[in-house]
């Protein structure tokens, strides 16, 4: 599974808990959903969504020259930003 897309399940399992009905395959707009994302997790969200990593597919970024192990190692860490966010959000609930 890619990191995009266990965030996005998380998201919208974490929503939906909530009581919250409507929910996106958008990473940021759910996270966005919550007053207590920060600017961190928001754009750590974004980034998730911007990259879509699916699984057996490395990310080819439009950045010529750019590493695609070093940024799939971003995403990854962006999805577990985007995880313990969540996991915070549950625990408080």
């Amino acid at each position: 599974m890619s990191a995009h897309r266990g965030a996005v399940l998380a998201t919208e399992a974490w929503l939906r808990r909530q009581g919250q009905v409507h929910v996106s395959n958008s990473v940021h707009e759910n996270v966005c959903l919550s007053p207590l994302a920060g600017l961190e997790v928001r754009e750590a969200a974004l980034k998730l969504d911007r990259h879509r990593v699916e699984e057996g597919y490395p990310h080819r970024s439009s950045q010529a020259g750019a590493d695609p192990v070093a940024e799939s190692r971003e995403v990854v860490a962006a999805g577990r930003r985007v995880l313990r966010f969540v996991e915070e959000e549950l625990g408080s609930a």
